[in-house]
């Protein structure tokens, strides 16, 4: 498999300084820099003060593992992790709390943008992404609070609050239609606070920060980990240890569940049919050599049914930040419904199959988007 390549999260002064002191040591960093004692001192001071931060606010079991399955090519770049990465969670906490209150007269602290967080998995990634998108146009920061999955799951690039409520007193703004591109919303002025609410269900908010927003999504080491190891095992399983490394990997969503309800069907959701799992899994088996595909379903049942290819994994069990992780590290996918399946694409970034008739006409839900999808729709995605 490929070695995994990870981009560093920063090249700020600070990560310049922490990283080495942490890779080599305090007293080698303090001989080869050469900046005097009192230097030495306040660097160590510095470290204590991030150590104890850690084991105050950070889960301290968090490491990737080489060797991963997929190199997301618009991510990582530059240095490859054979064995242990040290995570950086803890030094953006520290240095956020070392630099409040920093602000000057000349510099003065901005105004912010609170997501109002609401739905799965799929739907938070998109309040996150979509008002991480705003900020940036605008020139405002993003606030979260720190119980968020967004936070808990990612590495995400926000401020972060433990208050029970963040942006009390600040402004709404929310979309008209959840899947349809509000242009006023990058419009807003800077000199105030604003809650975004509502799903902010389009590509188009932050598509001109994507490189940022992928930077972000990268998952906490235990969650990856995990997902390498099902992937790992379930491989070696079929394949024999080691047997696998020829093999194209597409990730199967299988969106069923609540939206078979009668509301929800009445609302407008459609799930995909068999006749379009039977096509999408022959276009990749004719498109790529070796293929495997690993589905992840909230009906199991089913998928086990009619995603019966030969070459076929199922994962099942797992909490949905792992199937993320899982389907994401993966080569290319196929979607059926819903935002989880979409990120899970986004994330792979490779071909892509949606079920294009997942929406009824003339319903509310259809008059969610755009007559032709395009809004929500990621442009390169092969409909079906």
């Amino acid at each position: 498999m490929r070695a995994r390549i990870i981009r560093e999260s920063s090249t700020s002064t600070l990560n310049q300084i922490l990283y080495p002191w942490k890779i080599m040591g305090l007293f080698q960093m303090a001989v080869a820099s050469n900046k005097g004692m009192k230097f030495f001192l306040a660097i160590c001071l510095v470290m204590v003060c991030m150590f104890l931060w850690q084991y105050a606010l950070v889960d301290k079991s968090v490491f990737i593992r080489g060797g991963h399955f997929t190199e997301h090519r618009d991510v990582f770049r530059e240095h490859i992790v054979q064995d242990v990465e040290i995570d950086r969670r803890s030094i953006v906490l520290a240095a956020r709390e070392l630099l409040k209150g920093r602000e000057t007269e000349e510099q003065p602290q901005r105004h912010v943008i609170c997501p109002s967080f609401s739905g799965g998995l799929g739907n938070m990634l998109f309040q996150y992404a979509s008002a991480y998108g705003i900020s940036r146009r605008v020139g405002l920061d993003i606030l979260v609070k720190a119980d968020v999955e967004v936070f808990q799951v990612f590495d995400i690039w926000a401020k972060v609050s433990s208050e029970k409520s963040v942006c009390p007193k600040a402004k709404i703004i929310k979309e008209r239609h959840s899947g349809v591109y509000e242009h006023s919303l990058m419009s807003i002025r800077n000199n105030a606070d604003y809650v975004a609410k509502g799903y902010l269900q389009s590509w188009k908010y932050f598509d001109p920060f994507r490189d940022e927003i992928r930077k972000q999504l990268r998952f906490r080491g235990d969650i990856e980990r995990k997902a390498f190891d099902i992937l790992e095992s379930a491989l070696s399983e079929k394949y024999g240890r080691g047997n696998y490394s020829s093999r194209t990997l597409v990730g199967v969503h299988v969106r069923r569940g609540n939206l078979m309800n009668k509301h929800e069907r009445e609302y407008g959701y459609k799930v995909a049919t068999p006749g379009y799992i039977k096509k999408a899994l022959a276009f990749f088996t004719h498109k790529y050599r070796h293929v495997t595909f690993i589905v992840c379903s909230n009906d199991m049942k089913w998928s086990r049914h009619y995603v019966n290819d030969t070459d076929v994994i199922y994962v099942d069990g797992n909490p949905r930040e792992v199937d993320l992780a899982l389907l994401s590290s993966l080569n290319h996918t196929i979607l059926t419904v819903g935002t989880f399946g979409w990120w899970s694409a986004w994330m792979a970034n490779g071909t892509t199959l949606f079920f294009k008739d997942f929406v009824k006409i003339g319903t509310k839900f259809a008059h969610e988007f755009s007559p032709d999808h395009s809004d929500y729709l990621y442009p390169g995605w092969i409909g079906m």
